[in-house]
């Protein structure tokens, strides 16, 4: 586990499934240059409000939708925790702890 204060965000609101994607890019000037070519090849993004962003534990974030009509979220400077992860339980008897894929498909 890394240092950062949020990974997953859960909400409840009735619905089934995923709501959005997040995608980290180094930094501020990383996040404009990803979002010049969708300004170039009109793709509709927003910048994401200050409360979205603090509600996210991030600087700033660009939001867009892929061709599948998933919401997808590019930040910088997501949060970082003061202290080291700590799990709730023992993880080292789960198979998820040990290192046996290191491909994330999605």
């Amino acid at each position: 586990m890394d240092d950062r204060k949020q990974r997953l965000h859960v909400e409840e609101d009735g619905r089934d499934g995923c709501r959005f994607f997040g995608r980290e890019v180094a930094d501020a000037a990383a996040m404009d240059l990803f979002g010049a070519p969708l300004e170039q090849h009109r793709i509709p993004f927003e910048r994401g409000s200050r409360d979205l962003a603090e509600r996210r534990r991030v600087a700033d974030l660009l939001i867009l939708k892929d061709p599948a009509d998933n919401r997808r979220e590019v930040f910088h400077d997501g949060e970082s925790a003061s202290d080291p992860f700590k799990p709730g339980r023992a993880t080292t008897a789960s198979p998820l702890s040990k290192p046996v894929s290191r491909a994330c498909i999605t």
